[in-house]
């Protein structure tokens, strides 16, 4: 009986780790419909108000898991830059969405041209365990293409762990529909905001005071 209640508790978990992947989404609620139609079996045999108490409670978690879908962050979408006449990224996205735009080009000559400076790359290492990053960029904008390429050079070399790296890319206007960016007072891109202990720490606005890793290694080092 206990390991059923536990399969149903990391299932219910699952879901709510994996809400922002649509593939991890659907194979975790086959598998809840399937493990609800187990529980029904297997709370047959027991007190019908004990058994009719815990489908309720399944089924008011499931459905409420499922219609929060439509409020899942999608990542990578695009919207036409009026200027250019061309498709850029807007809202939420990752690295991955660079390829399916024009900026994909210039990430690419501009990551493999860059050479992080090593001293730097050791110090902050030492440092980068509990800081949380958000980038504000566009894929229209000439220092994003320069400088962003430069930025997960130096986070790959690092080791960085991606899922503390949030990347919201904006319109010309510095807006992306549906994320309210106005506590965030971004008035140029790309602009990457350091965070520890939920505290902003610094940042680098549009293009770094002497390079990007030297930069970061002095907004770290001052607040640690």
């Amino acid at each position: 009986m206990m390991g059923k209640y536990r399969r149903f508790f990391m299932v219910v978990l699952s879901i709510l780790v994996c809400k922002g992947n649509n593939y991890a989404r659907k194979r975790i609620y086959g598998c809840a419909w399937r493990l609800r139609q187990k529980l029904e079996s297997f709370l047959l045999p027991l007190q019908p108000n004990f058994s009719m108490k815990i489908m309720k409670i399944f089924r008011i978690i499931l459905v409420t898991l499922i219609s929060t879908q439509s409020f899942a962050q999608v990542l990578n979408q695009k919207t036409m830059d009026e200027k250019k006449h061309r498709e850029i990224l807007i809202g939420y996205c990752n690295r991955e969405g660079f390829s399916s735009c024009s900026f994909d080009s210039a990430y690419q000559a501009n990551y493999g041209l860059y050479a992080p400076d090593t001293s730097a790359l050791r110090m902050l290492t030492r440092g980068m365990n509990d800081i949380v990053i958000k980038l504000v960029m566009g894929t229209w904008c000439g220092d994003s293409k320069e400088q962003v390429p430069h930025f997960y050079k130096i986070l790959d070399l690092l080791k960085f762990d991606y899922g503390k790296l949030s990347l919201i890319c904006v319109d010309r206007t510095k807006a992306a529909p549906g994320i309210d960016l106005a506590p965030l007072s971004i008035n140029l891109v790309p602009t990457f905001i350091f965070y520890r202990n939920d505290r902003e720490i610094g940042r680098i606005i549009e293009t770094p005071t002497i390079s990007l890793e030297k930069d970061m290694l002095r907004i770290i080092d001052k607040t640690e």
